[in-house]
């Protein structure tokens, strides 16, 4: 398993890279990249089921790239508000170290699911669900993680031992 990025879902969408998805999914919205970038409002990349995104003025959430890093809104605005200029996204330099915290958050659920759907899998809640702690980063410090990691960890298996004793 691995934390999903743009150039992922491009691949699983039969796309060269992930600014060929961005390209042509703006022109599916008639809102096509000018292919300018704007630097003076960057977004911050987070990771949110297992999968890096950044979400834009309008609300709409998209797959981003850490290799090419820009933001262009393929969902819903087309960066209206920068007159079509896609915007850089910020990773943290500490992106591969946040990447295997996450890893360590173990999923639970039909195992072909998770193939089968790739980087889409963790919108099959009804198939595949965080055994404990859910694959989400919005800024906390790898310890912050681990930590909190810890302690849904011990509160589920209380939980655990708590229906056994219940149904026992």
């Amino acid at each position: 398993m691995k934390i999903y990025s743009g150039k992922d879902r491009a691949k699983e969408l039969g796309f060269k890279t992930y600014r060929d998805m961005v390209v042509e999914f703006g022109k599916r919205i008639n809102l096509p990249w000018n292919g300018e970038m704007d630097k003076t409002s960057p977004l911050k990349a987070f990771v949110v089921t297992g999968r890096w995104a950044a979400t834009c003025e309008c609300g709409e959430s998209y797959y981003v790239e850490p290799s090419d890093p820009i933001g262009y809104c393929y969902g819903q605005c087309g960066n209206a508000v920068l007159g079509g200029k896609a915007r850089e996204i910020i990773f943290p330099g500490n992106r591969e170290e946040i990447e295997a915290a996450l890893l360590e958050r173990e999923l639970d659920g039909v195992p072909t699911a998770i193939s089968r759907l790739g980087t889409q899998s963790a919108l099959a809640t009804n198939l595949i669900k965080p055994k404990d702690a859910p694959r989400n980063w919005s800024g906390e410090t790898v310890k912050e993680m681990r930590k909190e990691h810890k302690k849904i960890k011990e509160i589920v298996a209380e939980m655990k031992k708590q229906k056994a004793v219940t149904n026992g």
